[in-house]
């Protein structure tokens, strides 16, 4: 890790930015590499990590933060981009859509509706009803 100029280093090794919201990704004990991660994957980062999804492979890092994203809060991030993912919002006890900037943010962050849901079970309430159905009780 030397070079003549600043160009040929950065040609090299071009600059990171830490997509993490707390704390740096999680490095290779051995080469010291910072461990990116499969989205698809529940394996793919250790205990007390998640994987990032970020704007691209660069950005889909293992970071620091909660194993359980159902009680994360809602979390844009900090960055330029506008992609489309879902999160669980445990006021309303479901899954809802927002607008993830790329950057920062938190493990409550998920590509679709069904990875949500999968992983809230047993917390997704289900809004849907039939029109002019009511439940009724009675002693």
């Amino acid at each position: 890790n030397n070079f003549l100029t600043k160009e040929d280093c950065s040609a090299k090794c071009p600059e990171f930015s830490n997509p993490c919201y707390t704390g740096d990704p999680l490095r290779d004990l051995e080469t010291k590499s910072i461990r990116y991660c499969d989205p698809n994957s529940p394996f793919s980062c250790p205990n007390n990590y998640y994987c990032h999804v970020g704007e691209n492979s660069q950005t889909t890092v293992c970071c620091p933060g909660s194993a359980d994203p159902c009680n994360s809060p809602l979390a844009i991030g900090s960055g330029s981009s506008a992609l489309p993912r879902w999160y669980f919002n445990s006021r309303s006890r479901k899954c809802q859509q927002f607008t993830y900037t790329g950057v920062g943010g938190n493990s409550n962050n998920f590509l679709s509706l069904q990875q949500c849901s999968q992983a809230c079970p047993g917390m997704y309430a289900f809004t849907s009803f039939e029109k002019n159905t009511f439940a009724r009780w009675s002693f």
